[in-house]
């Protein structure tokens, strides 16, 4: 997770702030972008390939893993990168549990 990144006294620092989700999710992706090499990246992208729905995970906490790991995968790019929307969509409908979910969504995609 995120909190990996810091220390315990910067982590105690972060969580005492109350910061809003847009300050929030900014200031991850530039802790994220220091920190992470560009191998960290592969890795990332190599992981939404195989990712997988777990067993009892909800569809919500799986679009969270699928966020972090994009996130990751793609540190420079905002949301609206062709090839971070195209990798989170392929991940998301390979990874589903329940396929008529997936094809759903990728009917609501085209």
């Amino acid at each position: 997770s995120f909190m990996t990144y810091l220390d315990l006294k910067s982590c105690v620092k972060i969580r005492s702030r109350k910061l809003s989700y847009t300050d929030w999710k900014s200031f991850k992706l530039a802790v994220i972008n220091a920190l992470s090499s560009p191998s960290a990246a592969l890795e990332a992208r190599f992981q939404l390939k195989s990712l997988r729905q777990e067993e009892g995970e909800t569809a919500d906490d799986f679009v969270q893993r699928i966020q972090e790991l994009g996130a990751a995968a793609w540190p420079e790019a905002d949301e609206k990168d062709s090839s971070k929307q195209q990798g989170m969509l392929d991940a998301l409908t390979g990874g589903l549990q329940r396929p008529e979910i997936a094809q759903h969504i990728i009917a609501e995609s085209d």
